[in-house]
C-alpha cells in the first residue's frame, strides 16, 4: 500500500507543478496585457462569455474572438481572458474549471457564430 502511495506522488506533484505554471502564466499574460483587469470566478466567466456572440479566427483555431468590431474587445487567447477590453484574472479553483471548459469546448461549433478560416456560420 505504502509503495502504491509512493508511486503515485511523484505524477501528482508533477501534475500540481504544472497547473501553478498554467495559472502563473494565465496571471502575468492577463496583467501584462497593459489594459484594465478585475478578479472573477467561473460563474462570472460564463455568464460574461454567453452575453456574447464568438467567432474563430484563421490564425489562432483554439482561441475564441468577440464577432466583427468587438474582435479586440472580447477573447480568449494565450490565457488572456477579456470582456469588454476588460482582462478577467480567475482564482485558481476557477481556472482549474475554465481549464476543463476550455478543452471541452474550444472546438465546439455551436459557441461560434462564424468560423472566419472556413468562412461558413455554425448553426
Amino acid at each position: 500500500m505504502i509503495c502504491l502511495f509512493l508511486s503515485l506522488l511523484p505524477p501528482v506533484i508533477v501534475c500540481i507543478l504544472m497547473f501553478l505554471v498554467s495559472y502563473s502564466v494565465h496571471r502575468s499574460q492577463v496583467l501584462n496585457e497593459g489594459v484594465g483587469w478585475g478578479y472573477g470566478n467561473f460563474e462570472d466567466f460564463i455568464r460574461e462569455f454567453n452575453k456574447r456572440q464568438w467567432e474563430k479566427d484563421g490564425t489562432y483555431k483554439k482561441s475564441f474572438f468577440g464577432v466583427g468590431d468587438r474582435h479586440s474587445l472580447d477573447y480568449i487567447h494565450a490565457s488572456i481572458i477579456k470582456f469588454d477590453g476588460k482582462g478577467m484574472i480567475l482564482d485558481p479553483v476557477s481556472y482549474l474549471f475554465f481549464k476543463i471548459w476550455e478543452h471541452q469546448n474550444r472546438r465546439s461549433k455551436a459557441l461560434f457564430v462564424k468560423d472566419l478560416w472556413k468562412g461558413t456560420h455554425a448553426n
